[in-house]
C-alpha cells in the first residue's frame, strides 16, 4: 500500500482529481457500497427534516468530496510548502501564536472536515523557534499506511502521539520543553464505551464526547481554539481559528468540551458534505 501511495503521490492534483471524480467515486458509491448504509443512516438521523431523495443527494455529494479526500491526502505525501500556502488560507494565526506564547502552550480543536492533513500546516507556518505542535492521533490498523500518515504529519512540522498517550506525554513535555507545547486534536472521535462520560447535544440528540482537549487545556491553563474549516472551492480551504477560552482553568468544567461540539454542528451545517459521515459516530447515543 505505502508503495502504490508513494507512486500516486508523483501525479499532478488535477490528475488525482480525474481519477477521484471517474474512477474512485463510482467505485466507492455504486460498486463497493463503501458505507453507504451507515452514511445514509446518519444523514436521516441528523436531518429528519429532510426527505429520502435529499438526504442520498447529500450522501452523494459526500462521496465525491470523500473521493477528493483521498487523493489529497496522497498528495500530501509529496506536496510542497508554496502548494499548501496557496491552497490554504488561516484567519487569526497570528492572534493564535500570540497567545500560546503567552500561557506556553494551548489546544486546536477541530473535527473530521476538510483535509485535515493539508490543515495540520498551521504547525509550520507558526514560529517554530518558540511554539511546538503535537497533533494527537489513533494509531490505524494499517502498519503500512499508519507510517505513511505519520511521515506526512512530521512533514508538516508535527510531532504525533498516540491518544492513550496524550497525558503521560503533555506531562513531560511540560516539565522538559523550554517551548510553547501545542496539541491539536480531531475532537469529534467517537469514543469507546469506557469512555461515556460526557454527554451534549449534537443534532438534537445526547451524544457523547471525548473530553481528552479539555482536561489537558484545564490541567495546564491552556487556551482553546476551534479550527472553523470551510471549502471554498475543490481543493480550497479556509480555516478561521475562534476562541474558546483564553484560559480553560478559568471555565466551568464542561464549558470547553459543549463550545466545540456547538461549533463542529455549525461548522458541519455550513457544508456538511466535507464532514465524514461515514463514521459510526451515534453509535453510544443513549436517546436511539
Amino acid at each position: 500500500m505505502s508503495f502504490a501511495i508513494r507512486i500516486l503521490s508523483l501525479l499532478p492534483l488535477r490528475v488525482l482529481y480525474a481519477m477521484a471524480s471517474y474512477v474512485l467515486y463510482p467505485l466507492l458509491y455504486y460498486v463497493v457500497h463503501y458505507r453507504r448504509s451507515m452514511v445514509l443512516s446518519n444523514l436521516r438521523y441528523c436531518y429528519p427534516e429532510k426527505s429520502e431523495a435529499a438526504c442520498k443527494q447529500m450522501a452523494k455529494q459526500f462521496y465525491h468530496w470523500f473521493a477528493d479526500l483521498c487523493v489529497e491526502i496522497i498528495h500530501a505525501y509529496r506536496m510542497s510548502d508554496e502548494e499548501l500556502r496557496e491552497r490554504v488560507v488561516f484567519e487569526g494565526l497570528d492572534e493564535v501564536q500570540t497567545a500560546f506564547i503567552k500561557q506556553q502552550g494551548g489546544v486546536f480543536m477541530l473535527g473530521h472536515i476538510g483535509c485535515w492533513e493539508w490543515i495540520a500546516d498551521a504547525a509550520k507556518r507558526m514560529d517554530r523557534s518558540r511554539i511546538h505542535t503535537n497533533v494527537i492521533y489513533l494509531k490505524l490498523d494499517n502498519p503500512s499506511a499508519d507510517r505513511i500518515m505519520m511521515q506526512i504529519r512530521q512533514q508538516r512540522g508535527c510531532t504525533p502521539i498516540e491518544m492513550h498517550k496524550l497525558l503521560r506525554e503533555a506531562v513531560r513535555l511540560r516539565k522538559e520543553s523550554s517551548k510553547a507545547e501545542v496539541y491539536s486534536m480531531l475532537a469529534d472521535q467517537k469514543p469507546s464505551w469506557r469512555s461515556l462520560q460526557f454527554y451534549t447535544d449534537f443534532f438534537g440528540h445526547n451524544t457523547p464526547f471525548l473530553t481528552g482537549s479539555e482536561k489537558i487545556a484545564r490541567k495546564f491553563a491552556y487556551p482553546v481554539y476551534y479550527a472553523y474549516i470551510t471549502m471554498p472551492s475543490r481543493g480550497h480551504y479556509h480555516v478561521q481559528f475562534i476562541p474558546i477560552t483564553a484560559n480553560a482553568q478559568l471555565a466551568e468544567e464542561g464549558f470547553v468540551s459543549r463550545e466545540y461540539v456547538k461549533l463542529l454542528e455549525a461548522n458541519i451545517r455550513k457544508q456538511p458534505s466535507i464532514w465524514l459521515w461515514s463514521h459510526n459516530r451515534f453509535k453510544w447515543n443513549n436517546d436511539k
